[in-house]
């Protein structure tokens, strides 16, 4: 108990920390503008959502299409070669019309999103309702995918809420804000890469000088 309780205060000590360099870097980028600092909070929390929202959704579907699912259940290639690479697309889809603030792929992906829990309260009533106790080919997964069902219903609920957040932040003035500070980022590399450069070339002249001076001495000494 005492190890948890110090290990709870290091993680809140260390979160702390994190959200204040978080916090400074936001300033950095964004400026003082508190309405761009809240679009673009929500804007890191569904970059997030969704990267989670891969790992458990493809996680599930690996292991429904290779531990229950069947060669000659239909299900199972409708599984591998329509859900998983078409779930993977929609995700990719949602990321991209976040960052270009697509108004119109976003909605789609707030109405994809809000409809999939269709599926997966199917999968749970299939999973526990009418199996032949003597047949049944989720005796040793229904567990493990009851738990990632259940995840994932919760991340796409949470999901489409922040994703209405972003919707309603799309237009005002954070796509551009953030092109900004990309732009002044590089442009900051590539002058210190310059300063870089020509450092080296007149430490190079340097050399070469003194080289030259030191052969020229040695010959009047001669």
């Amino acid at each position: 108990m005492a190890v948890y309780s110090l290990c709870s205060v290091a993680f809140a000590v260390l979160t702390w920390e994190l959200y204040q360099m978080f916090g400074w870097k936001t300033y950095k980028k964004l400026g003082a503008n508190l309405a761009l600092r809240r679009a673009y909070k929500w804007h890191q929390i569904l970059l997030t959502l969704l990267k989670l929202d891969i790992f458990f959704f493809i996680s599930y579907s690996v292991q429904l299409a290779t531990l229950v699912l069947r060669v000659s259940d239909p299900e199972t290639w409708v599984q591998i070669g329509v859900v998983i690479p078409g779930s993977v697309v929609f995700l990719v889809l949602s990321f991209w019309a976040l960052k270009v603030e697509n108004k119109r792929m976003m909605i789609a992906v707030i109405v994809c999103l809000g409809c999939s829990p269709a599926y997966f309260i199917y999968k749970l009533v299939r999973m526990n309702v009418g199996i032949d106790k003597n047949d049944d080919p989720y005796l040793d997964t229904r567990k493990y995918l009851t738990f990632f069902i259940v995840v994932t219903l919760a991340l796409i609920l949470v999901t489409v809420y922040v994703s209405v957040q972003c919707y309603r932040n799309f237009g005002i003035g954070l796509k551009e804000a953030i092109a900004d500070y990309d732009t002044r980022k590089a442009q900051l590399k590539a002058n210190k890469a310059m300063q870089s450069n020509n450092l080296d070339r007149d430490s190079a002249n340097d050399n070469n000088n003194y080289e030259y001076a030191d052969v020229h001495e040695r010959f009047l000494l001669e």
